[in-house]
């Protein structure tokens, strides 16, 4: 997503919130205040020794290193501590230690709260090295922030932790009153924000996809720092059960990382393990192993729309912790002066409801809605068998029609209402004059208005309304008219965007008010005509529309602003349904020449091993970039049946959660270090600590336009910062998650073996469709599934012989007697699997599956 530049007001009152948060979110010691002498310099207030008779340790500076002195005898669960202001660490629940020892011992470090909590855990543990060389130790409390021992038992509050200690030797180690009696010195300790930018922008460590691999899939981590050119995975009880080789080195021109690849892709074993190589102080992040690693992330970014929804309460029936009360009713929305037409005058009302928060704001763009919804609704017809039974647990649910529909429907149904009854032409948005501050929807009474109709918002949506008539029409019972009322607005859409070709929204020219919020300004509309135009194609066969569309052009990677490539993948999906009204094989050809430039680059191109990357792509809204190239590469997979476009894919979900230059996971409540800090009203307004999950965010963006603080290198893969101020990487949006959720679902569905869509290649028009050549006939065929042959009972005399394809389009040889009222047909030649047959009519064509097993 792209807007204007925010209002200065509100960005200075975010940068200057945001600098006071920052200030309490991380702190450290690196001890660079001098130390003489054979004792030193006192270590200072925030340094704690014990102070018991046979005092357990003594602290002193030397050199500008912390001396700590280890006497024996001492209770190995007592430690030396650093105390400080309270600070928030629930967004980076990390400790960072440099240490420099002869000896080898077990640390263990503690983190204590406000209320004197503390985080016991037995597994907050590193082995320190004897090697007499600082080396950097990594304490993770992802997950670990409770006190397990003590009377004082529960949650330690991560929002205000004091202090931390560090215990040498705990019980368990080497032995109950052992302790440890030699010296060792720390050059840093940092927790928190501190000691997240320290293992980010040095970039040691281990980078990979924190939610999980498919079993029979590609497997694979990017290692930065290791000693030595191997890898171990290990289980949850630490034992090895897997090692391999590490690549050559290779450097990333967008981190400056000299980096190798740890493939594991033959390892298959379901679990729940950790990546270690020589040289990395610390283990992975925790990954699973499993048939179905993407189930979660799929359910979760189709559910965070959901979230967004406006107009409505969100009960903790199906909102949980992140219930809220309704906000925005919009039944009484202005008439902008931009929008006035015969019948709806200047400051008349209308009623608009329902439709999603565009953002990390809360208004409601036609422009960026158009492609949302589309990606969603196509996720459903390209992978419908997968997302029939996915239950989102949404007010919906009980329904049965499938829940990703339901959630489309929701904004579909707002789409309607920008709609001008009078003349066809779509509003561009619906928006408050300027945006509101950091308040929770309930809160947010500005007056709302819808503004000038544009041609490419009312292109936009006759694109959508086309889909939409084309997908719920398979729902006549459930939703009746729906489809019919769908297609009568795509058309009267589409004739207004014909008379009307250029008027472009100039934001600037609107006043009284004047508008400041989002723009989705364009200055070229034959890209969003030829969609439209595809769309309505596809669901009416219409030669009318296949004649506007532009055939000419290259595929390009879809964003809001470049809609072309849209259309070329809802009639390559149906290709077998138009038949001969389209040259289906050159527009596969278009969409596959696009994704070869993506495997190449993830084959060849990239040192981190992913497609994302391929012809840059670090700008705003990057992580949108890596999702669309996912689902170019899914399409060419689909159309091919090659693996390396499949796997392609799949790095660039590895990059989206974790592969990537800071290590994050960019989905909101998913990965042991997920962004929690997003740019996100509700989010940052509604008192809870974890932010609203499913979302995406922005991603790494080198223009860094909020010039927020924080950044941890102005190198592109680097340029991030999870900060609600920085809205040029971190706020979220409906069409960075859309394209997420279509990866995740498609790519669960593929490795899952379930049919790419029980409909596929099936059009059901809706009644009111002119000009259709199409009938859709049920084909009885028996047996189905069949071995050698198959009965086909005519559902009307046919024109042609009939024609065998197979899901990806590929035709076969069709041998038997067809001039019979059943058809019988040999299947011999045939292997098991999924197949298509097509009867042509004098009227139409009817397509019907059957399957093939051996």
């Amino acid at each position: 997503m792209t807007k204007n530049m925010k209002k200065i007001g509100l960005f200075i009152s975010i940068v200057f919130s945001s600098l006071l948060a920052n200030a309490q979110t991380g702190t450290g010691d690196d001890f660079d205040r001098a130390g003489t002498g054979t004792t030193g310099m006192d270590a200072g207030a925030a340094w704690v020794q014990t102070g018991t008779a046979d005092e357990q340790y003594k602290l002193y500076l030397y050199g500008n290193e912390l001396v700590v002195q280890c006497k024996d005898g001492g209770l190995n669960y007592i430690g030396f501590g650093y105390q400080f202001s309270p600070i928030d660490i629930m967004d980076a629940p990390l400790v960072s230690v440099k240490i420099k020892s002869s000896y080898g011992y077990v640390m263990r470090v503690d983190l204590i709260d406000a209320n004197g909590r503390r985080t016991n855990q037995i597994d907050t543990k590193q082995t320190i090295k004897s090697d007499g060389k600082y080396n950097d130790y990594l304490f993770d409390f992802t997950g670990r922030f409770y006190q397990q021992y003590g009377t004082n038992n529960g949650p330690v509050d991560a929002t205000q932790i004091v202090r931390m200690e560090f215990i040498t030797d705990p019980k368990g180690n080497l032995g109950v009153g052992q302790g440890f009696n030699k010296n060792f010195t720390m050059d840093s300790v940092m927790i928190g924000t501190r000691a997240k930018s320290t293992i980010v922008t040095g970039a040691r460590g281990i980078k990979l996809n924190q939610i999980g691999f498919f079993k029979e899939g590609q497997k694979k981590a990017v290692i930065n720092g290791a000693s030595a050119a191997t890898f171990t995975i290990v289980n949850e009880a630490n034992t090895v059960v897997y090692s391999g080789n590490l690549s050559a080195t290779a450097t990333w021109t967008y981190s400056g990382e000299s980096v190798r690849i740890a493939d594991f892709s033959n390892f298959k074993t379901p679990g729940k393990y950790r990546l270690m190589a020589p040289g990395i102080p610390n283990a992975s992040y925790p990954f699973v192993i499993s048939n179905t690693p993407l189930s979660a992330i799929s359910k979760a970014s189709v559910k965070g729309f959901y979230y967004q929804r406006a107009s409505t309460a969100l009960p903790a029936t199906y909102a949980g912790i992140w219930s809220r009360a309704a906000g925005h009713p919009d039944n009484q929305v202005e008439i902008h002066n931009s929008a006035v037409s015969p019948g709806r005058a200047a400051g008349s009302k209308i009623s608009s409801p329902r439709g999603w928060y565009d953002a990390g704001d809360y208004n409601k763009y036609i422009v960026n809605s158009g492609i949302s919804t589309y990606t969603l609704l196509a996720a459903y017809e390209h992978f419908s068998t997968y997302y029939d039974t996915l239950n989102l647990n949404i007010p919906e649910s009980a329904n049965s029609v499938p829940d990703v529909l339901d959630e489309a429907l929701y904004n579909i149904r707002w789409m309607l209402t920008m709609q001008d009854p009078y003349d066809g032409g779509v509003y561009h948005k619906l928006t408050n004059a300027n945006f509101d501050g950091d308040i929770m929807p309930s809160a947010a009474t500005q007056k709302r208005y819808v503004v000038q109709k544009s041609t490419g918002a009312t292109l936009d949506f006759a694109a959508v309304m086309a889909q939409s008539a084309r997908i719920y029409s398979k729902f006549p019972t459930q939703l009746p008219g729906l489809a019919d009322s769908c297609i009568k607005a795509a058309k009267k859409a589409y004739d207004w965007a014909i008379l009307n070709p250029n008027i472009f929204y100039v934001q600037e020219n609107l006043t009284s008010p004047a508008i400041t919020t989002g723009t989705y300004d364009d200055w070229s509309f034959a890209d969003e005509q030829s969609w439209a135009a595809a769309e309505l194609f596809t669901t009416t066969l219409s030669s009318e529309y296949y004649n506007d569309i532009n055939l000419s052009s290259g595929a390009s990677i879809p964003g809001w602003q470049n809609v072309y490539t849209l259309g070329l993948i809802s009639m390559a999906h149906n290709r077998v349904v138009l038949g001969d009204n389209s040259d289906s094989t050159f527009i596969k050809n278009k969409i596959v020449t696009l994704a070869n430039v993506y495997r190449d680059h993830f084959a060849t191109g990239s040192a981190y091993g992913i497609a994302m990357g391929a012809n840059g792509g670090f700008g705003w809204g990057s992580n949108s970039q890596a999702a669309n190239q996912s689902m170019i590469l899914i399409q060419a997979f689909n159309y091919t049946k090659d693996s390396s476009y499949l796997k392609a894919a799949v790095s660039n979900v590895d990059y989206i959660l974790g592969r990537n230059g800071v290590n994050y996971c960019f989905v909101t409540g998913s990965g042991s270090l997920g962004a929690n800090r997003p740019h996100h009203r509700v989010s940052q307004a509604d008192g809870i600590a974890p932010a609203v999950p499913g979302l995406l965010v922005g991603g790494p963006n080198s223009g860094q336009q909020d010039n927020c603080p924080g950044y941890p290198s102005s190198q592109p893969a680097l340029s991030y910062v999870d900060s609600e101020c920085s809205y040029s990487t971190n706020e979220i949006a409906i069409n960075w998650n859309a394209p997420l959720a279509y990866i995740t679902g498609a790519i669960q569905s593929i490795y899952a073996g379930i049919e790419p869509s029980k409909r596929d290649y099936t059009v059901d028009t809706p009644t009111s469709t002119r000009d259709a050549i199409l009938k859709n006939t049920f084909i009885n065929i028996y047996p189905n599934p069949a071995a050698s042959s198959i009965t086909v009972v005519k559902p009307f005399e046919i024109t042609a012989k009939p024609i065998i394809l197979d899901l990806n389009g590929r035709e076969y040889p069709v041998t038997g007697d067809w001039s019979t009222t059943d058809i019988q047909l040999n299947l011999s030649d045939l292997k098991a699997g999924m197949y298509l047959i097509r009867l042509q009519g004098e009227n139409g064509a009817a397509v019907q599956k059957f399957t093939v097993i051996k």
